[in-house]
């Protein structure tokens, strides 16, 4: 029997089309993967985009510090995580800096919290005592 003729062979042939349906599904497979990161990305940057719009009207500090803090994991996942990633590695640098964006917008609402309630408490008292007849009953 030749070299040619055992390529040829029933057998063989099987071996063929099932190696071409794998080689289908691992095709698939990896689109898929690819699509689903593709989709990660933009989810991601969108939620980044509206976190900044958000702030618009935030005082000048707080602002700036979120969007630094953005700006810092941004940078960090783009010219480092990244390159990482395709050893399936993470940044515990990208880890930090996204911290950092929740600390940021923890503080600001801390300090907004904190500017409410002084600004809003002398209305509170006075609409206490004007709902009282203007006496203000201590118990």
């Amino acid at each position: 029997m030749s070299t040619l003729e055992s390529l040829e062979s029933p057998v063989n042939a099987d071996a063929r089309e099932l190696f071409g349906i794998l080689l289908v599904f691992v095709i698939v497979s990896e689109y898929g993967s690819f699509q689903s990161a593709q989709k990660t990305v933009r989810t991601e940057a969108t939620n980044l985009a509206e976190i900044i719009r958000n702030t618009q009207s935030f005082p000048e500090g707080p602002r700036n510090r979120i969007r630094a803090a953005i700006g810092a994991y941004a940078n960090e996942v783009v010219h480092h995580e990244w390159k990482l990633m395709r050893d399936a590695k993470q940044s515990e640098i990208a880890s930090s800096e996204l911290d950092g964006i929740q600390h940021a917008l923890a503080a600001s609402a801390r300090r907004r919290s904190r500017t409410r309630s002084s600004t809003a408490e002398p209305s509170r008292t006075s609409t206490r005592s004007s709902m009282r007849g203007g006496t203000e009953s201590t118990r």
